[in-house]
């Protein structure tokens, strides 16, 4: 597997992007389904589109920041990449919640 070509600081972005199935093992089933669902609450199964979309949306806002960071912020923020990313999209989803 080739590495990516380290940016002009000499970090190369070797993140690893969250999935929907990675969102669902951390967040469980029932989170999944409930937040994919939240604009149709008779929806018995997970809204794989819907929770893709959030996760490509914290994938776009932590792509900015790695951009703006110094070497150092582009390390720690590589380091919890796709853990982040969840939770971003977590975030996204939630707040039309009632």
């Amino acid at each position: 597997m080739s590495q990516p070509f380290p940016d002009k600081f000499g970090v190369a972005n070797t993140c690893t992007p969250a999935s929907v199935d990675y969102f669902i093992e951390i967040f469980g089933y029932q989170e999944a389904l409930e937040l994919g669902s939240i604009d149709d609450p008779t929806r018995n199964d997970i809204n794989y589109d819907k929770i893709q979309i959030a996760l490509n949306d914290a994938a776009v806002l932590i792509d900015n920041y790695i951009l703006t960071a110094p070497p150092q912020g582009k390390i720690l923020i590589a380091g919890s990449y796709r853990r982040t990313q969840a939770i971003i999209a977590r975030r996204y989803l939630d707040t039309l919640r009632p």
